[in-house]
């Protein structure tokens, strides 16, 4: 029987953490991942450290150097991800396989950047490429706008899952296209809330809190009138800013905004 107490990371172990990176000449940035490294972190958020080190110095740091996967420590809730200066630089760029983890460098802050460009690096890959912004915005609101209209047609059938999933999807869509509009990543659907809250978007029509409550309705009860609500919010910050025009949906649109159930 092992009796062993998990050992658990603290504020004092990432203390030493930071002076030990900022000691050793091979590593040339740090900083911290996943919640906790945006400050909305909870009490069951883990560690994760991550490393960017001189090339040919990973194996120094790394049970596996050829990967860039998180890898368990002696703290039951803590890990580590290393990556030599080259694997970072390359690391989740656009349209790359690893693009899906462009927003967890979203508010990161690193504690120790020797190069000088570590931090701008990060910021650089929480970011939507300006000559992507556009195409992005056009791909998702249409994806949005697609999943509205089907929504629609499976209430008006009688289709009360085939409408729900639609409308589910929708906000998946929107989502991207919205955070698209200031050049934002868009969050992982379980950080929406704590991103907007903490991160609101700019000259949006209503509040984080009552976008979020829209949201909610859609996903959770996403009949007629409430995807309408937020799809009239929606066209005014769209149309508002030049980022969407609605043309190419025309009278399918005029109809899912008109349509009513009752």
């Amino acid at each position: 029987m092992n009796d062993t107490i998990p050992k658990k990371f603290t504020t004092e172990d990432l203390d030493r953490y930071i002076e030990a990176a900022r000691q050793d000449e091979d590593v040339l940035g740090f900083f911290m991942g996943g919640s906790r490294g945006k400050g909305f972190e909870d009490e069951h958020s883990d560690w994760d450290l991550r490393y960017v080190v001189k090339v040919g110095t990973k194996a120094r740091f790394s049970k596996q150097p050829e990967e860039n996967n998180f890898e368990d420590s002696e703290y039951v809730d803590m890990s580590t991800q290393v990556f030599d200066y080259k694997e970072f630089k390359q690391h989740a760029e656009w349209k790359t396989a690893k693009a899906w983890d462009r927003y967890s460098f979203s508010h990161v802050t690193t504690y120790t950047d020797k190069t000088g460009d570590i931090q701008t690096l990060i910021e650089e890959k929480c970011k939507v490429p300006a000559d992507e912004q556009l195409p992005l915005i056009k791909k998702h609101m249409d994806a949005y706008v697609h999943d509205l209209f089907r929504s629609m047609k499976a209430l008006r059938r009688g289709d009360a899952l085939g409408a729900q999933i639609h409308a589910t999807f929708s906000v998946y869509n929107l989502s991207i296209a919205l955070f698209a509009v200031e050049l934002r990543t868009a969050p992982y659907h379980s950080y929406l809330a704590r991103e907007l809250t903490a991160h609101p978007l700019q000259n949006f029509p209503v509040t984080s809190k009552e976008l979020l409550g829209l949201l909610e309705k859609v996903v959770f009860a996403g009949n007629a009138e409430n995807q309408q609500q937020l799809a009239k919010v929606v066209e005014k910050y769209m149309r508002g800013n030049g980022h969407y025009d609605y043309v190419r949906w025309a009278s399918k649109y005029e109809w899912l905004m008109g349509y009513s159930a009752k």
